[in-house]
């Protein structure tokens, strides 16, 4: 009988030490899985030096709220307290997630219009994200910005970045672009203009192309013909004018 319990606890201990080493295994391995083909998903990535919460704005149609969530340890799982809380644009609608251990988030469902501006970002992924609409990731450090997959697009803001080139052949729907104070040159001013769909004069398609003190290069004469072929307006800010049409 006093030889039994020793047994028996031994035992239970060991049944404890399995359970716990299997469930550790099954997390871990769910981390490690890759998101199912289809899975709308956006990727943020932070600067290594970046210090400062994640802020997110999101919107979308009242029945896609509910699968819409912020995977901010970047595990894959939805965890307490990943829950998209507000949505809409306005500054009380802002999602705060304290910044952890990884400098990569994830953020989940069908999202159509995004705010992501002042995180601090070095890479943007929105490749998985075809229901976005409009997409404001201004004020970032970006020198990267794929939108080819985002064909429902119909606004970016990418304005105060150091991005080189911005393409824009596959957005078929846009009509709205900020993309002043970056880096691009003047032979990726001329790509990006040749880029624009053609839209209706109805649309006022406008492309807000630089600032007053701008890195980026001005449109040529001919850049500027062959945007308005297309019923683009280019727009410049101007001192004491604020923004002109060239």
């Amino acid at each position: 009988m006093h030889c039994q319990k020793p047994v028996r606890l031994l035992t239970l201990l060991s049944f404890a030490c399995w359970t716990c080493f299997l469930l550790t295994a099954c997390k871990k391995e769910q981390q490690e899985q890759e998101d199912p083909p289809g899975t709308n998903k956006i990727t943020l990535t932070k600067a290594a030096d970046a210090g400062g919460d994640w802020t997110l704005y999101v919107d979308a149609p009242s029945a896609d709220r509910p699968g819409i969530w912020a995977d901010i340890n970047n595990n894959r799982v939805k965890d307490n307290g990943e829950s998209i809380a507000k949505f809409g644009s306005e500054y009380a609608n802002r999602n705060s997630f304290s910044a952890g251990a990884s400098k990569t988030i994830g953020l989940y469902g069908r999202v159509t219009i995004f705010y992501c501006h002042d995180n601090e970002l070095t890479t943007l992924d929105v490749s998985k994200s075809d229901a976005l609409v409009e997409l404001y990731c201004l004020g970032n450090r970006l020198t990267t910005l794929d939108v080819s997959k985002n064909t429902a697009l119909e606004k970016l803001s990418c304005f105060g970045n150091n991005l080189t080139a911005l393409n824009l052949s596959g957005n078929t729907k846009i009509k709205s672009v900020q993309a002043y104070g970056n880096k691009i040159s003047a032979a990726n001013i001329t790509q990006l203009v040749n880029s624009l769909p053609a839209r209706q004069a109805a649309d006022d398609a406008r492309l807000y192309v630089r600032q007053e003190s701008d890195n980026n290069s001005r449109p040529t004469a001919t850049d500027i013909a062959a945007a308005k072929a297309k019923n683009w307006k280019l727009y410049e800010a101007v001192a004491g004018v604020g923004w002109k049409e060239m």
